[in-house]
């Protein structure tokens, strides 16, 4: 659902997964905590990309904050698929904000984007994880292209290149 209604059902989402989080506690269900505070994620990431100016970055804000939260259970070491995923919805949010606003905040967020692709396609190789591979591979370029798109002179021309090597990538 878009609109006013799709937003409401979204901040519904949002509360009943904060709601969640007082008995998914990291302490006593660890595992729970994170896969609920990526749900969290996702809902504030689904309502950011819905809202507009400063309620919209305030929710996509929120979303970063949860996916971080996740990774303090959700690492590379004990689960890397899971930390992957997060690493991949974190790159999502951070390259949505990136593309909103602007100024030095804007190019930091879509380098926060590239480097949070990257720490995902550790995990999500070719060989591996083929179709995670070419999903990120496709984000990484989509970064790069918007990095590019803010930089200028070389930095930002070597910023479009990266970027149609990795969609390259993702059509393997």
């Amino acid at each position: 659902l878009g609109g006013a209604e799709g937003a409401e059902n979204l901040r519904a989402a949002v509360t009943a997964f904060q709601r969640a989080l007082q008995v998914n506690t990291r302490g006593s269900l660890p595992q729970g905590w994170a896969a609920t505070q990526n749900n969290l994620g996702v809902a504030y990431q689904s309502l950011g990309r819905q809202l507009s100016g400063a309620e919209g970055a305030q929710s996509l804000r929120g979303a970063v904050i949860a996916f971080q939260n996740s990774l303090y259970v959700q690492t590379k070491d004990a689960l890397p698929q899971e930390w992957a995923t997060s690493q991949n919805n974190l790159g999502v949010t951070y390259q949505i904000l990136g593309e909103r606003v602007g100024g030095t905040e804007g190019v930091e967020s879509l380098r926060t984007a590239v480097n949070a692709y990257k720490n995902a396609l550790v995990v999500r190789t070719r060989e591996a994880l083929p179709q995670d591979w070419a999903a990120t591979q496709g984000n990484l370029g989509n970064a790069y292209c918007s990095l590019g798109e803010r930089l200028s002179g070389a930095e930002g021309v070597e910023s479009l290149r990266t970027a149609v090597t990795a969609h390259r990538n993702a059509l393997q």
